[in-house]
């Protein structure tokens, strides 16, 4: 059985992936799992409020983002962050499979990746408060 077809509208109308760059694929669940149960209980990352560019200025303005945030080195030794890495890899050489035109240079994932938590207060995410 074959999966429908995904579409995916951009600007209000349907992209194609002949004719821009929006284009996708899922990483595993299970990946997806190990970076979230890395993100519950690493003790040395530091874990601030997310801030936003606003007025000029990098500030914590709830109004527009209200996250905890979290910046990894792409490096990172941890299991479940080398194998996020290096899904989100594989998920690049697939762009530029789907994409050679844009295979000018060796492109790498070697960027920090920075997590995020949405909707819960510090205090929850460290466990001072339920």
């Amino acid at each position: 059985m074959s999966l429908p077809e995904e579409i995916t509208i951009y600007k209000d109308q349907v992209a194609t992936k002949r004719t821009d760059f929006i284009w996708g694929r899922h990483i595993d669940d299970k990946i997806c799992d190990g970076l979230i149960e890395f993100w519950n209980n690493q003790k040395f990352l530091r874990v601030q409020e997310g801030q936003v560019y606003a007025q000029g200025d990098v500030m914590v303005d709830k109004d527009y983002k209200e996250s905890h945030d979290m910046i990894l080195p792409h490096q990172i030794a941890m299991p479940h962050v080398q194998e996020y890495m290096e899904a989100l890899q594989h998920v690049l050489f697939d762009y530029i499979k789907e994409f050679p035109f844009c295979n000018t240079s060796r492109f790498q994932i070697v960027e920090p990746l920075s997590m995020q938590c949405l909707g819960q207060s510090l205090n929850q995410l460290v466990g001072l408060s339920k």
